[in-house]
């Protein structure tokens, strides 16, 4: 196999399989930030906001098997922010350049 190949394609499936496997184990229970809304007597209030949560707590409704559910979120929320980084970085980078034009 090509390196480069290698050297894309090996971290690429590390992620993807780490990002399938570890949302399985994730807790049910609050995480801190869910407990101090408890405390403070303001947990819920998000729900009178016109939020979207593509995938709340790790759950979609593509199958029927809840396992497979989590680990089809963990894949997506790792694709959509590498997605969001890379049109990020792109932006950054036409950025400089354009910045660097103006300064020779």
């Amino acid at each position: 196999m090509n390196q480069s190949l290698y050297k894309l394609f090996v971290p690429l499936a590390v992620i993807i399989l780490l990002s399938a496997v570890l949302p399985i184990f994730a807790s049910s229970s609050p995480d801190g930030l869910e407990w101090v809304a408890e405390k403070l007597h303001f947990a819920g209030a998000e729900a009178s906001l016109n939020t979207i949560a593509f995938f709340a707590d790790y759950t979609c409704t593509l199958t029927d098997i809840n396992l497979i559910n989590t680990a089809i979120t963990g894949i997506s929320g790792i694709a959509l922010i590498g997605l969001f980084s890379t049109i990020l970085f792109l932006i950054l980078a036409s950025a400089s350049k354009k910045a660097e034009g103006q300064t020779e």
